[in-house]
């Protein structure tokens, strides 16, 4: 019980400012820009994908796409609009937890203007951002420009 108390209290702690006033985050929205609250902005997308198709024996791991299709189709994304896009929607996944292995078809790396990056590993039923299972859809496939 106590650890309940300790948890509502972070929660309730997190909705206040430092002076006490309440945030308003819940009812705030956030100018659309591809710039996070850490002011990391997405500056490039570059990766490659092969076709969602390819049957493999095993599956392939995020680690070992690279080794398994050097001679997948590259990409690079630099439009503003579409790295908001991509920002906008990276931001949004939901975690999958249905099944956690993972059969690779595309790979993407997001650079971002403090000289980190993130990977996106996107397979047919599953996908891993940040070495974390997420649901990706269709509309980040075509954000990315990828043929499945």
């Amino acid at each position: 019980m106590k650890w309940l108390r300790t948890v509502c209290l972070l929660i309730l702690g997190a909705c206040n400012t430092p002076d006490g006033r309440s945030s308003g985050a819940i009812n705030s929205r956030q100018p659309e820009s591809n710039s996070n609250v850490n002011g990391k902005e997405l500056t490039r997308v570059e990766g490659s994908s092969v076709s969602f198709d390819i049957r493999s024996f095993i599956a392939i791991p995020c680690a070992g796409y690279e080794k398994q299709f050097p001679s997948a189709r590259p990409f690079s994304i630099i439009d503003k609009e579409k790295l908001t896009a991509i920002d906008k929607y990276l931001r949004s996944l939901q975690p999958h937890t249905q099944n956690n292995e993972v059969d690779i078809r595309a790979k993407a790396i997001l650079f971002y203007n403090n000289q980190t990056s993130d990977t996106l590993c996107i397979g047919k039923f599953n996908s891993y951002y940040k070495g974390e299972a997420v649901q990706v859809d269709k509309e980040l496939i075509s954000l990315l420009g990828i043929n499945p």
